[in-house]
């Protein structure tokens, strides 16, 4: 507990809404894998610019991504909304 009192605490302020996008789809295209415009809309919205949602979200995309067969390899927005109650921990 001493360790947080004394360590440097770093503020990281909200991502731009166009660098979570590219974030987000970045791995999913490097993985043959694609996402929707409107879809890729819901899961930036989800992350709320915060960098930890970014990852989050992100990682529950690529892991439904490597599972979704239904839709071809692209991400819609119903895998786009399920990543991110999935990263908020609602569908526990």
């Amino acid at each position: 507990m001493t360790f947080l009192r004394r360590a440097d605490r770093y503020h990281l302020g909200a991502v731009d809404p166009a660098d979570v996008a590219d974030a987000l789809r970045t791995p999913l295209n490097s993985t043959g894998h694609s996402i929707t415009g409107p879809a890729l809309e819901v899961a930036t919205a989800g992350t709320g610019g915060y960098p930890f949602l970014i990852q989050l979200v992100g990682f529950w995309m690529c892991r439904l991504a490597d599972t979704n067969t239904a839709s071809n390899d692209t991400l819609v927005i119903d895998d786009a909304a399920a990543s991110t109650r999935h990263a908020a921990g609602s569908d526990r």
